[in-house]
């Protein structure tokens, strides 16, 4: 069982139906590509406004993690990833029931996503795949937020990310029990894209409110890898800038169940 205690407060297909219309994307005070991508209307990440969210009582997300050993790690530049097979999930909203298989799980810093306009110091995505359908993804958003008293997280510890250098490396994940931490507490929902390249618009994304705590030493292995680097995009992190939310509608939901 993993030893997270209470701290608290993949596949890139392009969707068929997306906008064949292009762009260049231009650095701003966030990540980005420079590089031509996709202009849709679903794009990610986005500022969740918790006030205008819909409470959506039918709507039902749960997910189970286990531990896996001697799993690849890849770090190069902006890539922080972890291949990881041992998760599923299921989704029940307004289009039925859906069922989900694991693909990996990555990070990001600073947060990509913010709620009423607060980042968090990183946000871990747990990338999912569609077991019906292949280029349909799922994604949780973990937020990681620094906590002097936060006690030491062993998911992270595993990870073995001090002094780290680029390249291909193996670690034991220790993920297992980290969605009942946040059983019954409030996700938010909504139909966005992938944050990197080609940016598809296939994803189903489910953004915990409240953010997993690490301690100082913790945190600061992701802030010193982006956000605090000069070296990486001018120190300005690995977080692609916020898109609009269009005509989209952001539901609300408990974990586990409401």
């Amino acid at each position: 069982m993993l030893s997270l205690t209470r701290q608290l407060s993949g596949s890139q297909t392009r969707d068929p139906s997306s906008p064949k219309k292009m762009r260049s994307l231009k650095k701003q005070q966030t990540f980005d590509l420079d590089e031509c991508c996709l202009v849709g209307h679903r794009q990610s990440p986005i500022n969740i406004v918790t006030g205008e969210a819909s409470p959506m009582t039918d709507f039902v997300a749960n997910g189970t993690l286990e531990d896996l050993d001697d799993a690849l790690l890849v770090y190069k530049h902006n890539l922080l990833l972890v291949y990881y097979d041992k998760g599923s999930f299921t989704f029940v909203d307004d289009e039925g029931e859906s069922h989900w298989k694991s693909l990996q799980f990555h990070f990001h810093s600073l947060s990509e996503h913010q709620i009423d306009g607060k980042s968090y110091d990183a946000e871990l995505h747990i990338v999912f795949q569609n077991v019906e359908n292949p280029n349909q993804l799922l994604v949780t958003g973990v937020f990681l937020e620094g906590d002097a008293t936060a006690p030491e997280s062993e998911f992270i510890t595993n990870l073995n990310l001090k002094d780290i250098t680029e390249g291909e490396f193996r670690c034991n994940v220790k993920l297992d029990g980290l969605y009942e931490l946040f059983k019954g507490f409030t996700v938010y929902n909504y139909k966005g894209s992938l944050t990197t390249y080609p940016f598809s618009e296939n994803v189903e994304w489910l953004v915990i409110s409240e953010p997993l705590r690490l301690p100082t030493e913790q945190i600061n292995l992701f802030l010193d890898i982006w956000p605090n680097n000069p070296k990486f995009n001018h120190g300005q992190g690995n977080n692609r800038e916020l898109q609009p939310l269009n005509s989209r509608t952001i539901n609300s939901l408990k974990l586990g169940g409401n």
